[in-house]
């Protein structure tokens, strides 16, 4: 049979076997690079032991040099400074005897606390209770002691948990009252032949100090570890950019019946295989050399390191293997020699060891600023995964800014490497990243749309940070920094990447006029969506899907009540335009105008609106610093409406008017709860469910909405303009 003259296109089956076969031989001809089985096989095995140790050597010198430092203690109260020296001396008496007698050899720790001796121990008494607690705090006691006020036969005794010195002097003192309790009680015993309360009862408390000292081991491992991985990906990535460039086989490359996307990913999926497998041969290497000298209980704890940690250590460093290989291809796009892109590649090096050490400071914690900081992130993240202390929502935000940086870097690199510089050979520059394309498009390209999401997530996360500074503020000040944070964030940041990239703004951000039987049917759904919304969330926690504990569902609900009493003080209409008008219309402006305009022209309908659905989940994943799942499933919900919505009528306008109507609907509803609750509109509680009524009500008004947009939007849907469609895949 005779094909068609003008079917030139090959089935998407067999563009993707030539894109698998592409992928095989792209990983096959870097295996067989030496350099890449060096750098996979030869440098674990060299660095790991020397890691070793110098780890031991560090903990040796560590507690050496800790024996030869005197401790503080401190209290307000003289006579209990009496009482504790002469019961520690009690009990250092009663171990040394102990020890004496038993000829037993037992293996010693690394810091032996019977090494050190009762006169290591500085007494000092100070009044004023908050003068010791905050020298406590500053690093100049090392352990502070008072009695119970409840207790005050009892006495407590505080210290750093974190810092080794004052950690010890606990082990110390704990070991001997101990001893002095169990001589005494024997003595006793002896006497009266029947048991007795301890002579001296007491409660350790760790508290954290506000000035930290010392290099937090246990985030080494991760950095090196990370950086190990992204050693891994540098040759490679070099080799199959900037060294075809220069053996000249890149043009012929370029002539295969595979599209350059396909390409450029072929060689990404290489290069994130081979940091992978560096990253599981160190992370092997790691395991064993840590296990078989003892140092993986003291960096990780006395659990050690488990299959569970090593399979999360090694998630987190996939994740970062795929987010670094694509900013070096981006980089090694430009090169025109081997040379030359080692040479961009030494800054990038220099620069990511920036935030590495940062993370190694001590008193870093993965919150604020740190979560959505490339590197730092993820180092402070493994970190605390080994100690076991990763927090849900921190934990969330580095993920999926980490992810989000992936992206849009993958993004950024398709675009450099389609570029006719590439193609021909001639040196790219960097302004071609930001050149302002000679002709206008009429909408953002896919690399634009993912880089927008890159760049608007981490600015949303730090402006909510920024809201926050103005919690002492008055309600009006605060609803003025939100409005005009989400503003910026979600309006300027678009609008900005638009002019740019000089996206036509009406089609760019499907500003189009619609039919009036749109507007209704966008009324019909503004009005009937919450309560399926709110249904779907209280069925996610009925059914134990929620990420949010009881503890914390009382402390949100203590906050809305908070917020709500404030903003009845205030007019309703002020409270709906700062909480309804502005975020419904500003993000709309973004995830239905600017992403779903650049996904529409390059994505199947069910992708595109999902796509879009799942980016406007993630965005509502927090709820007051909580990880809320089962918030980001309702966002979701709404989402796939809207852009529905969106699809069919061609303009984000009446998804403007349905979400800011279903935002109003919410807000007011709080505003009045009180008089809706007498007038028994309303359940009292969060936790009921809402009348059966209103639930069939309400779906059956979005129902009747969704057949009326289908039936107006049944001829003039709009379709795939050939000039976008050009630029996109041309793009892409």
């Amino acid at each position: 049979m005779n094909r068609m003259p003008g079917n030139t296109t090959p089935a998407p089956r067999t563009q993707q076997i030539r894109w698998w076969r592409l992928a095989r031989k792209e990983l096959r001809e870097t295996l067989r690079d030496r350099r890449t089985i060096v750098t996979l096989v030869l440098m674990p095995l060299l660095v790991y032991p020397l890691l070793s140790l110098g780890l031991q050597q560090f903990l040796f010198s560590s507690a050496s040099s800790l024996s030869k430092i005197r401790w503080h203690v401190g209290s307000a109260d003289e006579q209990l400074v009496e009482d504790l020296q002469r019961w520690v001396v009690e009990g250092d008496k009663a171990l040394r005897t102990k020890s004496e007698a038993e000829s037993d050899n037992t293996t010693t720790p690394l810091v032996d606390p019977t090494a050190r001796k009762v006169t290591d121990i500085q007494w000092f008494v100070a009044p004023d209770p908050k003068q010791l607690q905050s020298s406590l705090e500053a690093l100049d006691m090392d352990l502070i002691v008072a009695r119970d006020p409840g207790d005050p036969a009892k006495i407590i005794l505080k210290y750093r948990s974190e810092t080794p010195l004052s950690s010890q002097l606990a082990s110390f003192i704990e070991e001997r009252l101990e001893a002095a309790n169990l001589a005494d009680l024997k003595s006793r015993l002896r006497a009266v032949a029947s048991p007795t309360n301890n002579k001296i009862s007491y409660e350790f408390t760790a508290i954290e100090s506000q000035a930290k000292s010392g290099v937090q081991l246990a985030s080494i491992v991760p950095l090196i570890l990370i950086l190990m991985t992204i050693t891994g990906a540098v040759y490679p990535a070099i080799d199959l950019t900037a060294g075809e460039r220069e053996r000249g086989t890149l043009e012929s490359l370029m002539a295969a019946p595979v599209p350059r996307f396909r390409l450029l990913a072929a060689k990404y999926v290489a290069v994130v295989t081979v940091a992978m497998l560096t990253a599981a041969v160190n992370l092997l290497a790691m395991t064993v050399t840590l296990t078989s000298t003892g140092l993986a209980t003291a960096l990780v704890g006395e659990g050690g390191i488990t299959l569970s940690l090593v399979v999360q250590l090694l998630a987190l460093l996939l994740l970062f293997a795929a987010f670094f290989s694509a900013l070096l291809l981006t980089l090694t796009s430009f090169a025109r020699s081997f040379k030359e892109a080692q040479a961009y590649l030494i800054p990038l090096m220099l620069i990511s060891l920036g935030p590495g050490f940062v993370s190694l400071m001590p008193g870093m914690r993965l919150e604020g600023i740190l979560t959505v900081t490339p590197l730092a992130n993820m180092v402070l993240l493994a970190r605390d995964v080994l100690a076991g202390t990763a927090e849900p929502f921190g934990a969330t935000v580095a993920v999926f800014s980490t992810v989000l940086y992936a992206i849009a870097a993958l993004a950024l690199a398709a675009r450099i490497f389609g570029s006719d510089a590439i193609l021909y050979g001639s040196s790219g520059s960097w302004s071609d990243l930001f050149a302002k394309p000679l002709t206008p498009r009429t909408s953002p390209t896919i690399v634009a749309a993912a880089m927008s999401v890159a760049i608007v997530y981490p600015c949303y996360f730090l402006g909510n940070g920024v809201v926050a500074l103005f919690r002492e503020s008055s309600m009006p000040v605060q609803l003025l920094a939100s409005s005009l944070i989400t503003i910026a964030v979600f309006a300027m940041v678009p609008l900005l990447l638009a002019v740019v990239s000089s996206v036509q703004l009406r089609s760019g951000f499907q500003i189009h006029r619609v039919t009036p039987l749109v507007w209704v049917a966008a009324i019909l759904l503004g009005i009937s969506l919450w309560p399926l919304a709110s249904q779907l969330m209280l069925e996610v926690r009925n059914r134990g899907f929620s990420s949010i504990s009881d503890d914390q569902l009382k402390m949100l609900a203590d906050k809305l009540t908070g917020a709500l009493d404030a903003w009845r003080k205030l007019p309703a209409m002020a409270i709906v335009l700062a909480i309804a008008v502005v975020p419904g219309i500003c993000e709309e402006w973004f995830f239905r105008g600017y992403l779903l305009g650049a996904c529409r022209h390059r994505l199947s309908a069910p992708l595109a609106i999902g796509a879009t659905s799942l980016a406007f989940g993630l965005f509502h994943l927090s709820v007051g610093g909580v990880v809320a799942v089962d918030r980001v499933l309702s966002s979701m919900l709404l989402g796939v409406v809207l852009g529905g919505v969106a699809w069919r009528s061609g303009s984000v306008l009446p998804g403007m008017l349905i979400h800011v109507m279903h935002n109003g609907i919410v807000v007011l509803m709080g505003y009045y709860k009180t008089e809706l609750v007498a007038a028994q509109w309303l359940p009292d509680s969060q936790a009921e469910t809402l009348p059966t009524m209103w639930l069939v009500l309400a779906a059956t008004v979005a129902m009747l909405g969704g057949v009326l947009l289908w039936l107006s939007t049944r001829r003039n849907t709009p379709s795939l303009p050939a000039s976008s469609t050009t630029a996109a895949v041309s793009e892409t």
